[in-house]
């Protein structure tokens, strides 16, 4: 019995909000299938999938060609940004893209992994970009063998224990209390569109690491405990200039210079 016609196509589509880790899973994915030698080699590109055009009319289907012929896994990342239209209508470069990207996604089914990903899934329907991106196209959507949908982190659970290890994996120690204050932040953070997740935690961390760098007196012989230790202080100091500045972008945008 032959079983060959019974592999799966691997096209996968990824959506979530940002930050939830669809790059990093992409490598991981990559990487499975090349350890387990289930494509020919080891050759991951990883792009926006705006790349994917050529600068000249005409030059887009051989790059996209190329691109397949070349690499062993393709993770397209802002795949929307492919059907980008101008009222209401595709340029041709996007056309030729979409076109092209059907021809190989059907041409290299089951030798090659492709992974489309951009936002969609759990967020609100007016930034759920994937969707679409795929009622642009459906010779696309039909293609397309796996879905993942990756979810927001919780604030008080999944993003706790993410900052927790950001820290711990630089060798930061957190001041006990440390919890409630990030809890809240994330909590605030997470009701507002341009949420980042994981993202936020990283810019939290680097800004409490720049807050204690200051206030740091080199003149004293400090110990590492001292050098390494993030104060409760240090992270209230650092939500409040970042919820500072996310309130300054919003009166930005909502007072434009010049018109009212």
């Amino acid at each position: 019995m032959k079983t060959e016609g019974l592999a799966p196509h691997n096209t996968c589509l990824f959506t979530g909000p940002p930050g939830v880790g669809k790059t990093e899973m992409a490598q991981c994915f990559a990487d499975i299938l090349f350890e387990e030698n289930l494509l020919p080699g080891r050759k991951l590109l990883n792009i926006n999938a705006a790349e994917l055009k050529a600068p000249y009319v005409g030059h887009t289907a051989s790059k996209v060609a190329r691109l397949f012929e070349d690499n062993d896994a393709i993770f397209l990342d802002e795949a929307y940004s492919l059907a980008a239209s101008y009222n209401g209508e595709m340029d041709i470069f996007s056309q030729e893209a979409l076109a092209q990207l059907c021809v190989e996604l059907e041409k290299h089914a089951r030798d090659k992994l492709v992974i489309l990903a951009g936002y969609g899934g759990d967020i609100k329907a007016e930034n759920n970009k994937m969707r679409d991106f795929l009622r642009a196209n459906p010779g696309i959507s039909s293609r397309i063998t796996f879905h993942f949908n990756f979810p927001s982190y919780s604030p008080d659970q999944e993003m706790l224990q993410i900052f927790g290890l950001m820290a711990e994996n630089i060798g930061w120690v957190l001041e006990e209390g440390w919890c409630d204050i990030v809890v809240d932040f994330f909590t605030a953070r997470s009701k507002e569109e341009n949420y980042g997740n994981a993202r936020e935690g990283r810019r939290l961390l680097e800004q409490a690491i720049t807050i204690r760098a200051s206030s740091l007196d080199f003149s004293k012989d400090l110990s590492d405990d001292e050098l390494k230790k993030l104060s409760c202080d240090d992270l209230r100091e650092a939500v409040a200039r970042i919820l500072e500045a996310e309130n300054n972008l919003k009166v930005s945008f909502n007072n434009p210079i010049g018109f009212r």
